[in-house]
């Protein structure tokens, strides 16, 4: 009787301990999934369209024999504005803004920022001839250009970018060399097919974004990335 008793004892433990560790991974598979849906409906709130993904940083180290003529390190930095530039000024009174789109001419992705024309332009506007020209006390470009993309495909860039601006003086569009080289590359139609570049390609965050349950399509992957 008593090996009875011990091991009706040991099966009810046993059987207390599996239904711990059953409710226990229910709770964190639960825990996750409200945590998960919770950032997809933050995302998507923010209503926001980022050309460039905010804060991102890559340093080139090129090669001198292979590219002589370009400069040894090339920075691609994006401030917290999603644009290609500096960080805007804290008190940005006086501030005249710029803000450049257009294809790979305008991106200057193998150039060194000061050495884009963005970045040459910043420097020549924000000499005190300039300035006083401009009735402006401080000037600052951002850059949403994007190699690639055509005309059309700049329109919506800007459609979707732009409410996120409170006040912008000049916008420059340096356009045309991305179609001319899709018409060569389909052999000149005519017309030329409309271009098919989806959100995913011209924003590298936007709220429309669509998530998976696999490890790299979560929200909170994005959120912590």
């Amino acid at each position: 009787m008593n090996g009875l008793h011990e091991g009706a004892g040991i099966a009810a433990a046993g059987s207390v301990m599996v239904l711990a560790v059953t409710v226990g991974l229910a709770t964190i598979v639960a825990t996750f999934v409200i945590l998960e849906l919770a950032a997809r409906a933050w995302w998507r709130s923010r209503r926001d369209y980022f050309v460039w993904r905010p804060f991102e940083r890559t340093h080139m180290q090129l090669d001198r024999a292979a590219l002589p003529t370009l400069e040894p390190l090339v920075r691609f930095e994006i401030n917290a504005e999603g644009e290609r530039g500096g960080e805007l000024p804290a008190d940005r009174t006086g501030l005249y803004r710029v803000l450049v789109a257009g294809g790979s001419a305008a991106e200057g992705y193998m150039l060194d920022h000061p050495s884009s024309w963005p970045g040459a332009l910043e420097a020549r506007l924000r000499d005190k001839s300039a300035l006083e020209r401009l009735g402006a006390r401080q000037v600052h470009v951002g850059n949403i250009a994007r190699s690639l993309v055509p005309c059309e495909t700049i329109v919506t860039m800007l459609e979707r970018s732009l409410p996120r601006y409170p006040k912008l003086d000049l916008v420059l569009l340096m356009v045309g060399a991305s179609d001319a080289v899709t018409w060569l590359e389909q052999r000149c139609p005519v017309p030329l097919p409309p271009a098919r570049f989806g959100l995913d390609y011209m924003f590298d965050e936007h709220c429309e974004r669509r998530f998976g349950w696999s490890p790299g399509s979560l929200a909170l992957r994005a959120l912590a990335s």
